[in-house]
């Protein structure tokens, strides 16, 4: 604002602010805090994350055969058992159409 003596703007900092150089505060850079940097960091680079999952997915590839293995095995083991306790319900078609049963509800298959 103009001096209404002198009609100028004040030109110094003790005209403007009423204070000198020895008063004045540096000026501080605001830094966010740790946490809010490490998830805006997450959010510029989050990209890459999700290529480099897939990319890991696609490439190891899927290996439940052996899981499916074993299970099968155990639900073989399972109507064994059923079979030798009570051998006379177990026709030849029940107990081909059981192994079938066992092998589709090892990979998953919903019946």
């Amino acid at each position: 604002m103009n001096d209404p003596l002198t009609y100028r703007y004040k030109r110094t900092l003790v005209e403007a602010f009423g204070c000198d150089a020895t008063q004045a505060v540096a000026i501080h850079k605001y830094k966010p805090p740790l946490h809010r940097r490490f998830f805006y960091a997450l959010i510029r680079t989050g990209w890459m994350l999700v290529v480099l999952a897939l990319a890991a997915a696609v490439l190891t590839g899927c290996d439940d055969t052996q899981a499916e293995e074993a299970t099968a095995a155990s639900l073989r083991d399972a109507l064994a058992q059923a079979q030798q306790e009570s051998p006379e319900q177990w026709t030849a078609e029940r107990r081909a159409r059981a192994d079938a049963a066992a092998g589709l509800v090892a990979r998953g298959v919903q019946p």
